[in-house]
């Protein structure tokens, strides 16, 4: 993906969040102040035209969240025309400049088996990078089960638990069930998923995420499966450039095989 490419994924991705930060209709036209009396906080609300406040009582928590929900939004709002603002500002500058990588192909045809094109090759990422890179994402709680892999935690099923080991095995990084958020076009806003897996090739320092689908023969779940695919792909993970799927059915068990190759073939 060119820089470019990417500062537009970046623009596109921005307008649900806006849309979500545009959205402040329901909520009072107040702020929240909060103030520490004996140990304790306290809540009012402030009205900026009156310049009045007013204590607001503990057991009125809605009340609470509502206004600083409206603080949250405005600050939110307030960054994101600003990102965007500068992003399309770079985006023009972008589009008005040549890429480097064309330079060999507008020289003439005739003479460019005269030229060594110069290619740009990944760096192999140190330890230090993938430890950053596992702290940046960070997996969520792990919930305790019999699957417990070489990395020393616990995986739902016996066939994650193969992924997980064969990855272990490979020296490739990974994390499990990651907090990814989406957007999710239906409902007009971010939902958070937890793929199976988000990996990392340390030689391209491309990243992937892993889904296993374990019962394809249920109708049922494979319709979850479909669905999810397909909000993958509308959030530009598609499956051929940084999504992996292996399947499984109540009768055709994880290929590891299968398993192996796709590591060797994407990760190593």
């Amino acid at each position: 993906m060119t820089l470019l490419e990417s500062v537009k994924n970046l623009l596109k991705n921005l307008k649900l969040p806006l849309n979500y930060a545009n959205d402040r209709a329901s909520l009072p036209e107040v702020t929240l102040l909060t103030r520490k009396e004996k140990g304790k906080v306290r809540y009012y609300s402030y009205n900026t035209k009156t310049k009045g406040s007013k204590y607001i009582n503990d057991n009125k928590s809605e009340s609470i969240k509502a206004l600083e929900e409206k603080l949250y939004k405005k600050k939110l709002e307030s960054t994101l025309k600003t990102e965007i603002k500068n992003l399309k500002k770079v985006e023009k500058i972008l589009e008005k400049t040549p890429r480097w990588e064309t330079v060999y192909y507008d020289m003439p045809e005739e003479k460019r088996h005269l030229i060594k094109p110069f290619e740009l090759k990944p760096i192999k990422l140190n330890e230090q990078d993938v430890l950053n890179w596992k702290l940046r994402n960070r997996a969520r709680r792990n919930i305790k089960t019999p699957n417990k892999t070489m990395n020393g935690e616990y995986v739902k099923s016996k066939s994650e638990l193969i992924i997980a080991d064969r990855l272990h095995a490979a020296g490739v990084p990974y994390v499990y069930e990651v907090n990814l958020g989406l957007a999710e076009e239906h409902t007009g806003m971010f939902v958070t998923w937890n793929p199976d897996f988000k990996v990392l090739n340390v030689r391209t320092g491309k990243e992937y995420y892993w889904e296993h689908l374990g019962k394809v023969d249920d109708p049922e779940y494979l319709a979850v499966c479909m669905f999810k695919i397909e909000t993958y792909w509308k959030n530009d993970i598609v499956q051929g450039d940084n999504l992996i799927i292996t399947m499984e059915t109540s009768t055709s068990a994880l290929n590891t095989e299968y398993v192996d190759m796709l590591i060797q073939k994407l990760l190593k």
